[in-house]
């Protein structure tokens, strides 16, 4: 048999070390000395997780669909004869708020495929389901991917909400954003969009929930908005549906195509009569869904916001010219930057801009405090470095104030941070490099 063994970008980390001392060399953003780049490393979850909370058939109870989808190339394959087989286990954990276990499912997944470019694929990904029976309160949900041949564990943790469906004449479910539907036999099925991510692209985007009713019949308006990050309605469209039974299967939908990049809030609203005269809009369900431009990788959901975070490694003319242009030139300027330093053309991803996005992305849920991570002294480290070798931190020293020292030994480097404050707000002790382009305004 032959291993496969590589990171989740599929290459090896030397490659991919080597390739960012380079190509930031040769780009002329600083010099040798004072830019390398450390061994690329995220700690976010490669995976995705969608979890759709449904009135169960048992009296005040909530069901928990939960939908796991793994991308090929965050796995292990390994070749034997003509194929490529990747195994890995997949265990859900549900505590309450005492931090008890209420509930665990684990099971056994694997992959087989005669194609290798489908098993390092970024967007090829099995799609895994279990559920849960669970009383209405509030909970948290651990996940965690195994690979069976590397041993290499990734973990998410998210809180969960279980609704009490009783409690309203008029409820919903969370809404399931829909990838496909395939007709099998006399059935339709699903298949769920679990990274509740689009290309604005699409036509139509698909939606689905159940609704239920403790009036029957009757018919009911419901609306169905989407707003974008700042609160603006960008969508709105309104569908009466009539019940004939107290629980109902529905699906809509909204136009997709012209969506700008970014983060968008969909609702499934309805309309309570007031006094007979006046009516109120009431909120059943909601969720986050993202538009990516395409050509990007999925980190990346506000192209405005990922030019100003060039500012580590691009030059000031470069970054300017970007945030000046027209919006339809500017995604072409921002990925022919990329292109010129993807350190394989030959395929689709680029490793290196996938890399650069992962490091601001993990800086902000680790660095984050008044402004977000990847403005602080410690997350613009992590991004031209990476990963330090070692972390010692001091928050308790007596005589000093909180510190924290990051070593990277194969650079002979150390970066020394000082909460001056005392909120978190760690800041180089020795600031480094050209004011404009490192230090937050």
């Amino acid at each position: 048999m032959n291993k496969m063994k590589r990171n989740s970008n599929g290459k090896t980390l030397p490659a991919i070390v080597l390739l960012f001392l380079v190509l930031l060399t040769a780009s002329n953003v600083c010099s040798q000395e004072e830019r390398p780049v450390g061994v690329p490393h995220s700690d976010l979850p490669n995976f995705y997780i969608d979890i759709l909370n449904y009135s169960a058939d048992s009296a005040n109870r909530g069901r928990v669909d939960m939908y796991i989808q793994v991308p090929y190339e965050m796995l292990s394959f390994i070749k034997s004869n003509e194929q490529f087989l990747a195994k890995y286990e997949i265990t859900a954990s549900v505590f309450n708020t005492s931090d008890a276990l209420v509930d665990e499912k684990l099971w056994s997944e694997e992959i087989l495929t005669r194609d290798y470019r489908e098993s390092v694929s970024p967007v090829t990904g099995k799609i895994s389901h279990t559920d849960f029976i669970l009383p209405p309160g509030e909970y948290v949900v651990v996940t965690q991917v195994r690979d069976v041949e590397t041993k290499k564990i990734t973990q998410a943790k998210q809180p969960l909400t279980v609704r009490n469906f009783s409690q309203s004449t008029l409820s919903a479910s969370d809404i399931m954003v829909i990838a496909q539907m395939e007709e099998q036999g006399e059935k339709m099925v699903i298949i769920p969009n679990v990274a509740a991510t689009l290309r604005g692209e699409e036509e139509a985007i698909q939606f689905y929930l159940e609704a239920y009713s403790q009036t029957v019949p009757r018919d009911v308006t419901f609306l169905l908005v989407m707003k974008n990050k700042i609160g603006e309605t960008v969508r709105s469209d309104t569908v009466t549906k009539s019940f004939t039974k107290q629980r109902q299967s529905y699906f809509m939908s909204s136009r997709g195509k012209t969506l700008n990049a970014g983060e968008y809030s969909v609702q499934v609203q309805t309309l309570d009569s007031i006094d007979g005269n006046n009516q109120s809009v009431r909120t059943l369900a909601s969720r986050k869904i993202f538009v990516k431009l395409p050509g990007l990788p999925f980190t990346i959901s506000d192209l405005d916001l990922a030019i100003d975070q060039l500012q580590y490694i691009a030059k000031k003319d470069t970054l300017d010219e970007m945030r000046n242009a027209p919006a339809e030139k500017k995604r072409d300027l921002f990925l022919d930057f990329w292109n010129k330093r993807d350190p394989t053309q030959n395929t689709a991803a680029n490793e290196l801009m996938i890399e650069y996005y992962q490091r601001v992305e993990y800086s902000n849920k680790n660095f984050s405090h008044y402004v977000e991570g990847w403005k602080t002294d410690r997350g613009n480290v992590y991004i031209v470095f990476g990963e330090p070798n070692n972390i010692e931190r001091h928050p308790f020293d007596l005589d000093s104030k909180p510190y924290e020292v990051w070593s990277y030994y194969e650079l002979n480097r150390e970066f020394v941070f000082i909460d001056e404050t005392g909120f978190g707000d760690y800041r180089l002790r020795n600031p480094i490099w050209d004011v404009w382009r490192t230090r937050y305004r």
